[in-house]
């Protein structure tokens, strides 16, 4: 009974709420009932003591129930207990009912309100997944676009580098082609048979047995295929190509597909090989221009040899007589001088003048052989202690001349000390001759760095010189001023420029018809980061 309530009702509580108003229901019934019964024996018992006053009275009571007045006792009791037999069963009943009918409210509530959670629950589930979903979708769409990008990029990339894809299924022995490969072979779509003999008509006679052999090793070695082919089309056109290939096996290690591209590289091989001829005729003129160089060194070597014998000619043999000639123009000038007059004496005066000259070119010479012949010892050059020292061992020279002598705070340089030294000696010189005329005579020098060089510049306020001429300042013994107005020998500027040039520098002079600026450039040193 009670499995069966449990099925009806699922509630334990309102299972037992049911039963327990079955049992309070039943127990008044029978309560009524017993009491009933109880009160018919005590009528029974006491029956014949009252048969009498019952007999005197029975007309009366008759008469009375007849005319609609109370019936006896006992036929009253009878018909209590017969409403309370029928009241009883009917009371179970609409107790049953209404239990029934409450725990089925209960019970179609409960499953209500169970539905009702379900179906949030699944409606919280739907839109958990509707929201997956379309991240998802969103996600694949979003995939799908940047596939599409990607297969956009590869074609183009295949394009441009004229790459064509094949397919080869090594067991029907069909050949797929994709349409980069049919313009490489140079193939209409109805001429293709699919098979591998569109692929050897191809490829050249003299190539085509070595590309098989390489096909068989890779496909045994289980190595990727790589090669370099030519074709030979049907006009007579031949092109290079390379191929890439990977084999692909089954479960029982057989060979049973094989795909690759393969490239257009003519285009590239044409280049090489005109590269290569290219090389071949600089190989060639590389080697006849070292064989004149060899020759160019060697004349050099026996110049350098000549003007070192030419400067020990110099600096012996022609000093020699130099000196004896100063000598003697001494000697006679001081044992004889008055007896030769004041022409004679202006004759030998200058004579030794020009004997002094000439010692000058000849040292000015040794000193543009030295410049040429002597290699470079650099080190770190003090630029503007060395502009002064060269000013103050010049200024001796010109003792009735003030010179304003400026110098700015220059940088150094890496170069040759006593290379250098010779170089301010020749610009100062030039600078402090050629502006001792003037009374305020101004010397400045300063410098400006651009890139990785450093410019100097040596001012003056002298004389100057024709600025359509300066083509012509550095070149040997060439004068822009006579002898009579500047003394000079036409070879400290070209001695300035073979040190300049030698450095990796260079030198040139700027006039505005009063005044003079030169210029040279060096090599700035390289500060360490």
């Amino acid at each position: 009974m009670i499995k069966w309530l449990k099925s009806i009702f699922p509630k334990k509580r309102n299972v037992i709420n049911t039963l327990l108003l079955y049992v309070v229901v039943a127990l008044i019934s029978f309560s009524f009932t017993g009491e009933s019964n109880t009160k018919n024996n005590k009528s029974t018992s006491t029956k014949a003591h009252q048969e009498v006053s019952h007999s005197i009275t029975s007309k009366n009571i008759a008469e009375s129930s007849t005319s609609g007045k109370l019936l006896p006792t006992s036929q009253q009791s009878n018909n209590h207990d017969w409403w309370a037999g029928i009241i009883t069963p009917i009371s179970l009943c609409l107790v049953f009912t209404v239990g029934f009918i409450t725990n089925g409210l209960l019970y179609y509530n409960s499953r209500k309100q169970a539905a009702i959670e379900k179906l949030k629950k699944l409606k919280r589930i739907n839109e958990i997944l509707e929201k997956r979903i379309a991240e998802q979708t969103s996600q694949l769409n979003n995939d799908k676009k940047e596939l599409e990008i990607q297969s956009n990029k590869l074609n183009l990339a295949l394009q441009v580098g004229n790459i064509g894809i094949w397919d080869w299924d090594l067991q029907s022995g069909s050949l797929e082609w994709d349409s980069c490969m049919l313009n490489i072979f140079n193939y209409q779509p109805h001429e293709l048979s699919n098979s591998y003999e569109d692929f050897a008509n191809r490829v050249h006679p003299e190539d085509l047995n070595r590309v098989k052999d390489e096909i068989e090793e890779s496909i045994a070695s289980h190595k990727l295929f790589r090669s370099e082919f030519r074709l030979q089309l049907e006009n007579g056109d031949i092109k290079y190509l390379t191929g890439m290939g990977c084999v692909i096996y089954n479960d029982l290690n057989e060979a049973v597909r094989m795909i690759g591209t393969n490239q257009d590289v003519t285009h590239t091989r044409l280049i090489q090989k005109k590269l290569e001829l290219i090389n071949e005729q600089l190989e060639e003129k590389v080697a006849l221009r070292t064989t004149e160089l060899a020759e160019k060194i060697k004349e050099l070597e026996e110049a350098n040899a000549d003007l070192r014998s030419f400067s020990y000619s110099v600096s012996h043999d022609l000093r020699s007589p130099l000196r004896a000639l100063s000598g003697f123009s001494d000697a006679l000038y001081e044992n004889f001088g008055d007896a030769l007059g004041e022409k004679g004496n202006r004759w030998v005066n200058f004579i030794k003048k020009n004997a002094a000259h000439m010692d000058d070119l000849i040292e000015d010479i040794l000193a543009l052989a030295r410049t040429t012949q002597r290699p470079l010892s650099k080190t770190v050059v003090d630029m503007k202690s060395l502009a002064l020292t060269v000013f103050e061992e010049n200024k001796l020279l010109f003792p009735n001349v003030k010179f304003n002598f400026q110098v700015d705070d220059i940088e150094n340089v890496s170069a040759d000390a006593g290379l250098m030294k010779q170089l301010w000696q020749n610009l100062i010189s030039n600078a402090m001759k050629y502006s001792s005329q003037n009374e305020n005579a101004t010397i400045s020098i300063s410098n400006t760095v651009n890139s990785n060089m450093v410019t100097y510049s040596v001012k003056d306020n002298g004389v100057g010189f024709d600025d359509l001429y300066k083509d012509k300042l550095f070149v040997l013994f060439q004068r822009l001023h006579s002898s009579a107005e500047f003394e000079g020998t036409g070879i400290g500027l070209t001695i300035a420029k073979k040190i300049v040039v030698k450095h990796g520098g260079e030198i040139w002079g700027e006039s505005k018809g009063q005044g003079a600026t030169f210029y040279f450039s060096l090599p700035l040193i390289k500060k360490k980061i």
